[in-house]
Order: C-alpha cells, then structure tokens, then sequence
C-alpha cells in the first residue's frame, strides 16, 4: 500500500483523546477550539438561512402580487379589445401575456369577418323583390283550352 493510502485507512483520533493532549496554540485543545469555531459557523449558517427564507418569503408575496397585477392588466386589455368589435366571441379571445391575447383576437376577428362575408353572399344569393308581386291575370295564350273556357267563364259571372 502508498502512503497516502495508508493515511486513509487509518483509524482518526478520537476527539476524547485531542481534548486531552493540549496541543493548542494557547495550551487549549484542538477539538475544543475546533468545536467552538464549528459552533459559531454553524449559528452564521443558521442566520443566513434563516434571512434566506425571509427574503424568499418576500419575494413569493411579491410575486404572487404581481401575478395578480398582471391578471388584472390582461383582463382589462382583453374587454379592450371585445369592445373593439362587439360580434367577437368573447369565448376565443384568451391568452396568459399580451401577445397571445392579441393573436387570439385576431383569430377570432378573421372569423367573424369570414362568417360576415359568406351571410352577405348567401343573402344576395337568396335576394327576394320587396313587396307583392304585380297582380295580372293569367296569359292565355299558356292556358290549355279548358283553362281558357274556365277563365272565360269566371269573368262573364
């Protein structure tokens, strides 16, 4: 085995037994100054953790309150753009950030607009006269000759 080898498989001095040497720079034992030292990093540790977890409870409700600020901000900018044009869905315009809102109603916009061109095509399609047709009689030279005699009948009554 190397040496360094050896110094890692050998046993580590029992602190009882540091304690006991006196070896320290002030005639104090190593493991008592150590241990004090250990005590005093580890109260620095604990306040420091203790001030972490403060400011990220701060934080966290500065979050959540901004969360809720943009919440409201996105709500107002959507019922802004419903009022834009009333025959937008409400139902499709949605979205977590202002650009998705803006994508939204555009989508939704363009299909309104593609619903209000095919019902003004239909429409003229199907257009209808205003008013009654004209009332004239029936054109006798269409009628068949029983037709002609009925007419004929009707009109002397």
């Amino acid at each position: 085995m190397d040496p360094e080898q050896e110094a890692q498989h050998q046993p580590l001095e029992d602190p009882a037994q540091a304690e006991t040497t006196g070896d320290g720079p002030d005639g104090a034992t190593p493991a008592a100054d150590s241990g004090a030292a250990a005590e005093e990093r580890l109260q620095e540790l604990e306040r420091q953790a203790e001030q972490a977890r403060t400011e990220a409870a701060a934080n966290g409700e500065a979050a959540a309150a901004l969360r809720s600020q943009l919440a409201e901000t996105l709500e107002r900018y959507r019922a802004l753009l419903l009022q834009r044009d009333p025959d937008v869905p409400p139902e499709l315009v949605h979205g977590e950030s202002i650009g998705e809102l803006e994508s939204s109603y555009e989508r939704a916009s363009g299909l309104v607009e593609q619903l209000r061109l095919r019902a003004a095509a239909q429409a003229a399609q199907e257009r209808v006269p205003a008013g009654a047709p004209a009332r004239r009689g029936a054109d006798p030279a269409t009628l068949t000759p029983q037709e002609k005699i009925m007419l004929g009948l009707r009109r002397g009554n």
